[in-house]
């Protein structure tokens, strides 16, 4: 495995979570500036299962191969990554959007 693809492996969780924030934040904030409040919570579920479910298959990988210590870290920022996602997904079940 080369150095480029080590480093992209390393930093997919990163990039997921990134991802996730991106849309639902820029989402949030387009809908709230053009009224459509009501698909908010919809696209932040979907954004929220398709983070988890992409993070969890990083974990997976990571932790089946933990010999490599590549692997294992990659699993492990995944699963920081992972805390941040239901954290970031949290508030739109819990608060009023646009308020």
């Amino acid at each position: 495995m080369g150095l480029v693809s080590r480093s992209a492996w390393l930093a997919s969780g990163i990039v997921v979570w990134a991802a996730h924030f991106l849309v639902i934040y820029g989402f949030t904030a387009l809908a709230c500036a053009r009224g459509f409040v009501p698909a908010i919570q919809p696209v932040i579920a979907g954004a929220g299962v398709v983070a988890v479910a992409l993070l969890a298959s990083i974990i997976a990988r990571g932790w089946m191969s933990r010999a490599h210590f590549e692997h294992w870290l990659s699993a492990a920022i995944a699963l920081l990554a992972l805390v941040a996602v239901v954290y970031e997904t949290i508030p739109a079940w819990t608060l009023e959007a646009c308020a």
